[in-house]
């Protein structure tokens, strides 16, 4: 972590890091939605030698994680599946995510920011909701970039941001804010030469290069096909944008006093980062808040409808804006005169820094407490009800029957079956039915006609045009779950078509 010997407090913000983690799993390691159980057939159908695939035989790249489906293909085991190793690895992921930070404060010598982040970073519930996802691995790497490049292990920085691209194309985006920091530095004299650039470089090519290739050859394109359908769907009227959501998002976290006054002071960090930079010592911090705006401004422009997981690497900028805000808190302190003695200059940067660590910790507890509030009553219904018919298809359909559904996510996890995604995510070709008046009942009737899926999994009513094509195509139902025997509010139908 860094070239100094290993102090006390590192000691202690190792010891919360693992606290954290186990808090995090206790509380939130049952967390499951829907999405990421794509990538777990990946890993699956990697790990049984099936290919890279989703359906077998079909190379198509419908994740949005290469890395990811990679780690959980290389470390399932009889003791730990797909959903229980991903949970796993996500709150270890948050909590070492927090400990970057702690890096980060030790080497632009901002301990207050860095406490800041060790603590509130992996409570935030913008991350700990994307549990399961590779959400939490890839914040992680990328904010290990950060920590290394601020520690001038440039080489490992580069790595690590390599993987965040592979674990997400939008990994990118932290590499770019990395490299361009590097450039500056170099044209401000404050580096020799442009060697630590080139060793940043190198180490992001050692991931990056052998992916692209390998996906080049293997799909035809290195680029998920998820992005275009995503944008697709963001351009029907029914869909909301990814910068509208972020008002709902916002909406989310006005009810939380905590939540306001982290705001507040997180806006008063980001305008303190953007007055005082020069003068700043932990002004390494604001990168992050740049990478988090960079990140939003890119997902707006491209148009992506709005998924309460593409939010999360807001939370990181945010912490820091409000970290940047409590060390700047200190840093006045230090100007507040009691007398002109020393001691008198050193006792209330003492109790300016003792302020806000307990307010640090007050903060943290308040986020705990909602933690414990989201996995109880936040938790997403429908995982038990798709479950149950994932495995009814397991059981009782030939297995090369196709299944279509508009959320193949845990149904096509639990059915081992080849899906038809009403969706596009898994037959992009879907997505071209989407536009400004298409609803999801056009797009599952388009798919239903092009690929004749032999079952079809549904919410009750939910897709009513569709269900009137079924009958007019003989299909019967097959199976019927009741929404209630699972705690959800709404029924399941299998239909069977000839």
């Amino acid at each position: 972590m860094s070239r100094t010997r290993i102090h006390p407090t590192d000691l202690l913000a190792i010891a919360l890091c693992a606290a954290l983690a186990g808090f995090l799993w206790l509380v939130m390691g049952g967390w499951r939605y829907d999405d990421p159980y794509i990538t777990y057939r990946y890993a699956e159908n990697i790990r049984a030698g099936i290919g890279f695939v989703y359906n077998p035989g079909q190379r198509i790249l419908s994740t949005t994680t290469p890395l990811f489906a990679l780690v959980l293909a290389g470390l399932q085991n009889p003791w730990l599946d797909a959903p229980t190793l991903a949970a796993l690895i996500g709150c270890i992921s948050l909590a070492l995510g927090g400990l970057a930070f702690w890096a980060m404060g030790r080497a632009w010598k901002a301990q207050i920011a860095g406490w800041a982040g060790l603590v509130l970073y992996p409570l935030f519930p913008l991350a700990f909701v994307t549990l399961g996802s590779e959400t939490p691995l890839y914040l992680a790497l990328c904010l290990w970039a950060f920590a290394l490049a601020a520690h001038k292990r440039y080489a490992l920085a580069g790595l690590c941001a390599g993987l965040a691209f592979v674990a997400r194309g939008d990994g990118a985006l932290a590499g770019l804010v990395i490299g361009v920091w590097l450039v500056a530095a170099s044209l401000a004299g404050n580096q020799s030469k442009i060697t630590p650039l080139i060793r940043f470089g190198l180490g992001w090519l050692i991931p990056v290069a052998p992916w692209l290739i390998f996906a080049t050859l293997y799909f035809g394109s290195p680029l998920p096909v998820t992005m275009a359908v995503k944008q697709a769907q963001g351009r029907m009227a029914i869909s909301t944008p990814f910068a509208q959501g972020f008002a709902t998002v916002q909406g989310w976290y006005l009810g939380g006093w905590q939540y306001r006054l982290e705001a507040a002071l997180a806006g008063i960090g980001a305008l303190s980062a953007i007055l005082f930079l020069r003068k700043n010592k932990m002004a390494g911090f604001w990168l992050l808040a740049l990478w988090s705006a960079i990140y939003f401004a890119s997902y707006a422009a491209l148009g992506v409808s709005s998924y309460f997981w593409y939010y999360a690497p807001l939370a990181p900028g945010f912490v820091a804006a409000l970290g940047m805000c409590l060390q700047q808190v200190v840093a006045w302190s230090t100007h507040i005169r009691f007398g002109e003695s020393h001691r008198s200059f050193t006792l209330v940067s003492r109790l300016a820094a003792m302020a806000c660590l307990v307010l640090i910790g007050l903060l943290g507890f308040m986020q705990a407490q909602s933690a414990i509030g989201t996995a109880r009553l936040a938790a997403d219904k429908r995982v038990g009800i798709y479950r149950a018919v994932g495995e009814w298809l397991n059981a009782n359909t030939p297995p090369g029957e196709s299944v279509g559904a508009l959320e193949v996510g845990i149904i096509g996890y639990y059915s081992h079956r080849p899906m038809i995604d009403f969706a596009g995510l898994i037959q992009p070709e879907v997505a071209q039915v989407f536009g400004r008046e298409a609803t999801y009942d056009d797009a599952a009737i388009a798919a239903f006609r092009k690929f004749h899926p032999a079952y079809i999994a549904q919410i009750e009513n939910a897709l009513p045009a569709l269900q009137a094509e079924t009958a007019r195509q003989n299909c019967a139902v097959a199976a019927r779950f009741s929404g209630a025997n699972y705690g959800y509010a709404q029924n399941m139908i299998i239909l069977k078509c000839n």
